[in-house]
C-alpha cells in the first residue's frame, strides 16, 4: 500500500478509494484538534461510511520515559504524560461530539494512542485492524513557511521538517492518507 496525499476537497470519495483501495477492516483517524483534524475526522468517517466499515478515532498522547534520570527529571516526565493523556481525552471528547451529529450507521470506536507518534498510531490501528490511516493535513506554522520558502525541495528539508505520512507508511501495511485541509460540511 502506498501514501497518498489528497489536496482537493473530499466530496468525491471515489477517486481516493482507487488510488488507495477502499478499505475492507476498518478506518481509523488521528484527531488532533485543529481545522486540519475536524477535516480529517470528517473525511474518514465518510470514507468509512461508504466502504462500510468501522470507524477508529485515535487520539495521541506523547509520552516520556520515567524510569531514567535524577528525581526531578522523572517527576517532570510523569507530569508531561498526564498532561498529554488529559489533552488527548479532551480531543476525544470532542472528536465524539463532532462524529454523533453525523450520518448513523457507522460503528465508532475512540481509543487513546500513547507513546511515540509513528509506533503509537501504527500500533492502535494493527489493534483495531484498521486498513487505512487517515492523518490531518501538515499545519504550516510561521517558522515551517520560513523554512520552507527559504529551502524549496532537497534534503535540508526533509531533515527539518520530517513527513509523519511516509514514516507510518515505513512501518505499517495499512494505506496512509494525508486528508484535505478543508472538508465538505465544515463551513
Amino acid at each position: 500500500m502506498g501514501t497518498v496525499q489528497i489536496t482537493q476537497p473530499a466530496a468525491p470519495l471515489d477517486a481516493d478509494e482507487q488510488a488507495v483501495g477502499a478499505p475492507h477492516r476498518g478506518v481509523a483517524v488521528v484527531y488532533e484538534r485543529s481545522a486540519e483534524g475536524r477535516a480529517a475526522l470528517l473525511y474518514a468517517h465518510g470514507l468509512a461510511a461508504r466502504a462500510g466499515t468501522p470507524l477508529t478515532v485515535l487520539a495521541f498522547a506523547s509520552e516520556r520515559r520515567t524510569d531514567i534520570g535524577c528525581a526531578c527529571g522523572r517527576q517532570g516526565a510523569v507530569f508531561h504524560n498526564a498532561l498529554a493523556r488529559e489533552c488527548a481525552t479532551a480531543e476525544l471528547d470532542e472528536a465524539r461530539e463532532l462524529v454523533s451529529p453525523a450520518r448513523p450507521g457507522v460503528s465508532v470506536e475512540y481509543a487513546l494512542a500513547r507513546g511515540s507518534f509513528t509506533r503509537a498510531v501504527q500500533e492502535a490501528a494493527d489493534a483495531r485492524s484498521a486498513d487505512a490511516i487517515v492523518l490531518p493535513a501538515p499545519r504550516p506554522g510561521p517558522l515551517r513557511r520560513l523554512v520552507l520558502s527559504a529551502w524549496r525541495a532537497g534534503p535540508l528539508r526533509r531533515l527539518v521538517f520530517p513527513d509523519r505520512a511516509a514514516r507510518l507508511q515505513r512501518r505499517t501495511a495499512s494505506s496512509v492518507i494525508v486528508a484535505p485541509a478543508d472538508a465538505p460540511g465544515q463551513r
